[in-house]
């Protein structure tokens, strides 16, 4: 697992876990809620609908983490959803705001550290803050034949930004688009989807005041940290390069998934994934990352008196490689333009990961979950030849999360989380007396060691919570806290994180 992350990764864990426990008994339908093809929501009954509106704040503080993370961290926002079902028609939709203030913040100028296989990193503390808006909707018609066709769309943006040099503000967009069929064959169902997505984001940075631009310093990450440290204006970050004011990045992919289902007992999908990223613009493409990646789930349930229990297992597998360019300035007439002679892979990676599931309901909101998680992943830096750096890691997760009801109007949310894991590493070079080198490649050591310490630590995540609803209105309120404590921790600021967040939601 990457060491940026790791953290996210097991407060990931508990949150998906506590969604699941929050949902109603599992049947044959709600299968489909996880599926990519919103044509398997079309159920037998002609009409009705569900929806939810929820206001959150949170707090999140505790030096158990990496410098990009924000010491202290507020979060506030809103989000609602809903399901329609018509007599011809389903309709689903979403929409979401989030707002964040972060102090004594550093490190990656992306809006997700880690999602992209480069990154910018800028070592002036100081706050920030991001906003987030998603929106989503699909249909589903019903035909009246065995065939029901439907289509989705997601998108997502993002506002980044910090207000201390080095200053820097960040864009970002997500957009997501899936057509679907699907095939009811009465007890048995099965359906494809096809799924476009893309990304693209951007860093524009600044710096104001009478310092040199000198004076601040950036760092682009070619993959485990690995890359070139200088002035942030310097070209080799390409914050500011000639003709291209940003830092872009962009990502197509291109994939196709599978479902099936087997009454309310089965359900299975796959789907496999395309990608193709680049770094730059107008001609300076300075990266390449192409990626494949595939994943599959298969879901059993079954029924004994007023309990249901379900069985889950997930995979994931992904491949991705770092392309750099060699790119030449021609200049002729007064106008450059540039040219790629050629590239060379410098960060390679595989990841793969497995998940065991085991959720049992009763028909009085009572609900267990237990989840073993296990992942796998090997990166390759080849930056500079004849050396190349070669690090696994493996990383072991263990969860049970409960929902018990206290009485008609309270409800009490609780779940424990232990894991960690291990890396090896090891540095070659390669044999090639022709070949003399005297240093080695540019790495930031001290940020490295501290990000493979918090992505490995052992630790233990405790979760509590308190729902109530209001007794003739569909009004709640809940409060809960997420606590992490690591063990044998020596370079991460501590060895405590907590979360703690207010939620007031409406049925309807």
């Amino acid at each position: 697992m990457n060491a940026k992350h790791s953290l996210s990764m097991s407060r990931m864990l508990l949150l998906l876990a506590g969604a699941v426990l929050c949902a109603q008994p599992l049947s044959g339908q709600d299968f489909w809620q996880e599926s990519r093809n919103v044509a398997g929501l079309v159920s037998a009954y002609a009409s009705g609908k569900s929806a939810e509106a929820t206001l959150f704040g949170q707090f999140t503080s505790g030096g158990f983490r990496t410098l990009s993370e924000a010491k202290n961290l507020w979060s506030m926002g809103a989000a609602a959803q809903a399901e329609t079902h018509f007599q011809d028609l389903v309709l689903v939709g979403n929409f979401g705001f989030t707002q964040e203030f972060g102090s004594q913040m550093m490190g990656s100028m992306f809006t997700k550290p880690g999602y992209y296989p480069v990154d910018v990193l800028e070592f002036t503390p100081g706050n920030k803050s991001k906003q987030t808006y998603d929106i989503a909707g699909g249909l589903a018609w019903k035909n009246g034949t065995r065939w029901i066709p439907g289509i989705t769309a997601r998108f997502q943006g993002i506002n980044y930004a910090k207000r201390k040099d080095l200053r820097h503000t960040t864009y970002r967009q997500e957009l997501e688009l899936t057509p679907s069929i699907l095939y009811n064959g009465g007890r048995w169902r099965v359906g494809a989807s096809y799924i476009f997505e893309k990304t693209s984001e951007f860093i524009q940075a600044e710096q104001i005041g009478p310092a040199k631009a000198e004076s601040y310093y950036a760092f682009l990450d070619k993959g485990m940290r690995y890359g070139a440290y200088q002035a942030w204006d310097g070209s080799g970050i390409h914050l500011s390069e000639p003709g291209v004011d940003r830092f872009p990045v962009s990502e197509i992919t291109h994939g196709a998934s599978l479902q099936f289902s087997l009454g309310e007992r089965l359900y299975a999908d796959t789907e496999v994934l395309w990608s193709r990223g680049e770094v730059g613009e107008k001609g300076y493409t300075w990266f390449r990352f192409p990626s494949l990646e595939w994943n599959w789930k298969v879901i059993y349930s079954f029924t004994h008196g007023s309990n249901r229990h379900s069985f889950r297992l997930t995979s994931h597998w992904k491949s991705l490689q770092l392309q750099e360019n060699v790119i030449e300035k021609v200049s002729a007439g007064g106008v450059t333009t540039p040219s790629i002679l050629g590239s060379n892979r410098v960060y390679s990676s595989k990841e793969s990961s497995g998940e065991i599931g085991y959720t049992w309901e009763r028909e009085n909101g009572f609900a267990l979950e237990a989840t073993l998680y296990i992942d796998r992943n090997k990166d390759l830096s080849t930056v500079m030849y004849p050396f190349m750096n070669l690090d696994g890691g493996t990383h072991l997760f263990c969860s049970v999360n409960a929902d018990i009801p206290l009485g008609q109007r309270w409800l009490l949310k609780a779940g424990v989380l232990s894991g960690g894991g291990a890396y090896s590493e090891n540095i070659t070079k390669a044999t090639d007396d022709s070949v003399v080198v005297n240093a080695l490649p540019s790495r930031l050591e001290d940020w490295w060691e501290l990000e493979q310490e918090v992505s490995d630590a052992v630790r233990l995540d405790v979760s509590l919570a308190l729902r109530y609803t209001l007794p003739r209105f569909p009004l709640y309120f809940e409060a809960g806290c997420d606590f992490t404590h690591a063990f044998g921790i020596t370079l991460a600021p501590g060895a405590n994180r907590q979360t703690s967040y207010i939620l007031i939601g409406y049925k309807y």
